[in-house]
């Protein structure tokens, strides 16, 4: 028994052995690994090798900074000795706390010298940590982040007690510290061996000075004797060889050789060590510098530039050039140019009174006029060529006033009467002598003005009969049969609208060269090489066009939108990377003054287009271009943006455009109005289909009639075998050329929707899908939508609407979510607001900077006052919506349970889906059926009225009373 005991004694020792072992050699095996793997990662991170190495590289900058290789070295001799022996190496404690020492003050150094020059004082982990985010996303080790989060710590807690001297003095301290620990070195040995090293640096640098200043005494002696002797030699050498000729000069002569060395030969100069070129010397090495380094862009700013002044050669005056005034068109005698600013010299010549009495009956000059003095070098200069030439006068003065009874038209379309006969005139060729008048010739221009009188206006009649329509019968409004009255209507012209003044922009222009300069420093400062091509001030923002080098990448650029803005003070800030169709990137920078884009400024440059009346100008570009929609091509445009960013008046700004150039014929329009104060000026004028709808459920109703009248209009398109509303115009026309029965044309029809939020908040079920239905197929039926609200949530603007209206117009928004909600991508939560956009078309890759043109309330009530005259409001029966209408979007028309018509299409699908439940409510009906609340809570109530279900017991679910087999049971009895 007890040699038993003892070999199990034995045996189980034995096995606590092994197990030892094994578990012992299991741990050796494991630090083999770590070590071997820890080796791998460090000599990944050392080398930079891939994603990989730079993002550890990168999370060791964080740590440690800059010297975070010298790090990976000391750590990498730690994973050696770790993987060789299986464990880690034995460290003494004191070169532990002398390195951590050294190391603290190293990184502390790193962080002083570059939030020194970052010239930040606060925040020193955070903007760590943003440089080190952005070296990982760009897959670089490159930006300097000094002592990495280690040293900011430490500068967090030394700077604000200490500040910036007190934090270099900690550093030294911890240096040297960690330097006394580490190598044990005695305190009172060092500072012994300190003070004798200071010692003799003092006496060496002593010495080295005295040394020095007396070999600069000698070297100075002896430059200033040369200097004296070759000044006597050259001074005796001119005097002896010019001593005449000095005798002789004038004083300003002898002014001009004050200057020392100038009139020195050229060797004298470049031999004398204190003689300089004043070409050189008035050139600083600096500025020598900053020229090699910044070459200045190309700037592009609009120029207030002056009217330029025509002349023309006037009949009968010796062929003088006279002034044509770039505003009026008049020709400029010589009391209207000293006027305007301009002079002529000409010599003076009296008149007869005879020929006086000539001027003043043809009207040139006033009674109370004495004779005037007219210039000439022409000896045979006669009374009977003033004659003929005053009569020309008279003749132009007659035709005037007979072309005041003749329809008027813009000043645009013609040219006044003096301007056509100054015109021709000008081109008569001229013969003979400068200075001989032919008198046969002058006396014909009387002939010749008559000729540009009947000219003029049969112009006249021309343009008259464009801008005023005749009586048209058989327009079709709306595809109905209905025709508009036969009033001649005459389109508005701009005039009436007021000019907007210019806005001083000068401070802008001035800074424009500077800010180009600061912004590639700023660039430079983060390492990133680029060059400023070009800068162009807009209305609104001022582009600087970026050209980066070789191998920048450009989300580097994006990513320094809030540095480029502070380094601008800039209020806003928005890079566009790239610009489209260039190899540059666009950094726009909001003006300090927003200029403003007048309406009337902007019409009378693009004029009215009468071939395309739906194509209007929106605003001006940066460039200062004129940015103009087509709705024929869009076609339907979705504006977005917050209270106050301008939506309203770009709403405001189309419809004025398209009433300057469509006719009541031609164009119908249906607002829809929830806000009821901003389109509500426009009742009443011919356009109007049917009255400014305000009332969400009207709107749903007119945008369902909206979607029968595209219905038609496609039938009839088939009829024709047309495909759009162009093509079946077209066919109208050639049908009624060939004399027979006369077909009706149609117009283009836009609705808009000042308000969407509104109505999805309140009828989306029957809103929504009309509007996704004319989104669709409206194009062809030449019907457009144009929705604006001022909420761009996803509960507002459907992925359906988003989907069907691919133009977009985004105004300021607060927020990026907003933003991507109607433009997909960011921008919009950037933008100034007054009519600051992003637009972007059908097709568009990306969004246009625009800033819209501004049109007051006073100049809209003006223009629809004055359309109202012209015509009486033409609005079509069959588009109105009545009580009728509002009861079928209600769902009441009639009492359901006498009238089975007025029961919704899903009624049989309920009532099976009751039977089966045994209890239902809206909601389930909502859920189950996917369907809009209001539809749902219209079924239980027709369930309700017909007997279906029980009444209504709080908030609990109704029973079901009958099934639908008994329903058709008992209607069938009744």
């Amino acid at each position: 028994m007890a040699s038993q005991r003892k070999t199990t004694k034995n045996t189980a020792k034995k096995k606590r052995k092994t197990s030892r072992k094994k578990q012992a050699e299991t741990t050796k095996y494991t630090y083999h690994i770590i070590g071997i793997v820890g080796i791998l990662a460090v000599i990944t991170a050392i080398g930079k090798f891939g994603i990989v190495g730079a993002f550890l590289a990168n999370i060791t900058r964080w740590v440690v900074g800059d010297s975070y290789q010298l790090f990976l070295i000391l750590t990498l001799v730690i994973l050696g000795g770790l993987a060789v022996y299986g464990k880690m190496p034995a460290i003494k404690r004191h070169h532990l706390v002398g390195i951590g020492l050294l190391y603290m003050g190293i990184t502390l150094m790193g962080s002083i010298q570059l939030f020194n020059h970052l010239n930040q004082h606060q925040q020193f982990l955070q903007r760590v940590a943003k440089l080190i985010e952005q070296d990982i996303n760009n897959n670089l080790v490159r930006t300097p982040v000094g002592g990495g989060s280690l040293g900011a710590a430490i500068l967090s807690l030394t700077y604000p007690a200490l500040s910036n001297w007190g934090s270099w003095i900690i550093a030294l301290v911890l240096v040297g510290s960690g330097a006394v620990v580490l190598f044990k070195l005695p305190i009172k040995t060092l500072m012994t061996g300190f003070f004798s090293a200071t010692e003799y640096t003092a006496n060496k640098v002593s010495d080295s000075t005295r040394t020095a200043v007396e070999i600069s005494a000698k070297k100075m002696t002896a430059i200033n004797e040369a200097y004296k002797e070759r000044r006597s030699n050259i001074a005796s050498e001119v005097f002896e060889s010019d001593f005449e000729v000095k005798n002789s000069q004038s004083p300003t002569t002898k002014n001009a050789v004050e200057t020392p060395f100038q009139n020195q030969p050229k060797q004298a100069v470049q031999g004398n060590p204190f003689a300089m070129d004043f070409e050189q010397q008035a050139t600083p090495q600096s500025q020598v510098k900053s020229e090699a380094e910044f070459v200045m862009p190309e700037i592009i700013a609009p120029s207030g530039e002056p009217a330029v002044m025509q002349t023309v050669k006037a009949p009968g005056f010796n062929s003088v050039e006279h002034q044509i005034d770039p505003e009026t068109g008049e020709i400029l005698n010589s009391t209207m140019l000293s006027a305007t600013g301009v002079t002529v010299d000409e010599p003076e010549h009296t008149l007869d009174n005879e020929t006086h009495d000539l001027m003043q009956s043809t009207g040139i000059v006033s009674p109370s006029t004495e004779p005037p003095h007219i210039s000439t070098d022409d000896a045979s200069f006669s009374t009977e060529q003033i004659k003929a030439s005053m009569e020309t006068k008279a003749a132009i003065r007659d035709w005037e006033e007979d072309a005041n009874d003749l329809p008027k038209a813009p000043d645009s379309e013609f040219k006044t009467g003096t301007d056509l006969a100054a015109e021709l005139i000008a081109n008569q060729p001229q013969s003979g002598d400068k200075n001989h008048i032919d008198t046969a010739a002058a006396d014909s221009h009387v002939d010749l003005i008559r000729s540009a009188a009947n000219y003029q206006a049969s112009q006249h009649q021309t343009v008259a009969e464009e801008y005023h329509s005749t009586p048209e019968v058989g327009i079709d409004l709306n595809g109905f049969n209905q025709q508009i009255s036969s009033k001649p209507y005459e389109l508005p012209a701009v005039s009436l609208l007021t000019k907007a003044g210019s806005t001083d922009q000068s401070s802008e222009k001035s800074q424009l060269a500077e800010k180009s300069r600061v912004l590639q420093q700023t660039l430079e400062s983060f390492n990133i090489k680029a060059t400023v091509e070009k800068v162009v001030l807009g209305p609104t923002i001022t582009q600087y066009e970026i050209k980066p080098a070789v191998g920048v990448k450009v989300s580097k650029i994006t990513n320094l939108a809030d540095d480029l803005a502070m380094a601008l003070a800039a209020k806003s800030l928005r890079i566009e990377a790239p610009i489209p169709g260039k190899s540059l990137v666009g950094i726009e920078v909001a003006n300090e003054k927003q200029a403003m884009v007048g309406f009337r400024n902007m019409f009378e440059q693009v004029g009215v287009n009468r071939n395309k009346i739906l194509e209007v100008p929106i605003g001006k570009s940066v460039t200062g271009e004129i940015v103009k929609m087509d709705l024929t091509k869009m076609p339907h445009l979705l504006i977005a943006g917050s209270t106050g960013s301008g939506k309203s008046v770009a709403i405001n700004t189309i419809l004025a455009a398209i009433l300057l150039q469509a006719k009541p014929s031609e164009l119908r329009l249906m607002l829809v109005d929830p806000k009821k104060v901003e389109l509500s000026i426009y009742n009443d004028i011919p356009h109007l289909i049917t009255p400014v709808v305000s009332e969400p459920r009207k709107a749903a109703a007119a945008l369902k009639k909206v979607v029968a009248e595209m219905d038609k209009r496609f039938d009839k398109l088939a009829e024709m075998g047309v495909r759009n509303l162009d093509g079946y115009n077209k066919a109208v026309d050639e049908h009624n050329a060939q004399g027979q029965s006369q077909l009706l044309s149609m117009p283009y029809l836009v609705v808009i929707i000042d308000e969407l939020a509104d109505l999805m908040i309140t009828v989306a079920g029957e809103v929504e899908p009309a509007i996704v239905r004319i989104a669709q197929l409206g194009r062809a039926a030449g019907i457009h939508l144009i929705v604006a609200t001022q909420r761009p949530s996803v509960d507002v603007i459907t992925g359906l609407i988003k989907a069907n209206v691919p133009s977009r117009m985004a105004f300021a928004v607060g927020s990026g979510t907003d933003s991507r909600t109607i433009l997909d991508g960011n921008g919009a939560e950037k933008l100034l607001g007054r009519g600051d956009m992003l637009f972007k078309p059908i097709g568009a890759n990306s969004a246009e900077r625009v800033q819209g043109a501004f049109m007051s309330d006073d100049d809209v009530e003006t223009l629809t006052d004055f359309i109202k005259k012209q015509s009486n409001a033409q609005y079509d029966e069959n588009m109105e919506v009545t009580d009728a209408d509002l009861k079928a979007v209600d769902g009441g028309g009639a009492d359901p349970s006498n009238d089975q018509s007025m029961l919704d299409d899903m009624w049989d699908e309920a009532l099976d889906f009751a039977a089966i439940e045994g209890e239902i409510s809206a909601s389930m009906m909502q859920r189950h059926f996917r369907m809009g609340y209001n539809r749902a809570a219209r079924l239980v109530d027709d369930m309700e009225a017909q007997g279906v279900i029980g009444s209504a017991t709080g908030g609990k679910r109704r029973p079901v009373l009958l099934t639908k087999e008994q329903w058709y049971a008992r209607q069938g009895q009744s």
